[in-house]
């Protein structure tokens, strides 16, 4: 019991100066504050989990669990792509948690080209 209580505390310092490592290295990577660039990173997280959620509630097909997440990964590098450039591209629009929507539609599309087998249950 002693020695899970100093492993414990030694897991919740290496948690915190963790914490303290990213909100620094927010500080001066980022450009936005810290909230507004944590949201701005949610949108890319979220919205492989978007788009398979609503590939499950919205379609009866089944496909292979070894070809998720590379869709996903694919779908996030997209985005990314796609934000970055959307300036030139879209005669000067720039995305904002919109694009949260594109990711969520890039995976849903993804697994939606995907080899399936319908599900009859």
């Amino acid at each position: 019991e002693e020695a899970q209580k100093v492993i414990r505390k030694r897991i919740h310092l290496g948690i915190s100066a963790l914490l303290v490592l990213v909100i620094i290295a927010f500080r001066y990577i980022l450009k936005d504050n810290v909230i507004a660039s944590l949201l701005q990173v949610s949108t890319y997280t979220y919205g492989p989990l978007l788009g398979m959620f609503a590939f499950g509630m919205f379609t009866r097909y089944s496909v292979k669990g070894k070809w998720i997440a590379p869709v996903a990964i694919a779908s996030v590098l997209f985005t990314y792509v796609l934000n970055q450039n959307a300036a030139e591209w879209l005669n000067g629009y720039v995305f904002g948690y919109e694009i949260l929507i594109i990711n969520g539609l890039f995976t849903f599309t993804g697994l939606f080209l995907l080899p399936k087998s319908t599900n009859k249950t």
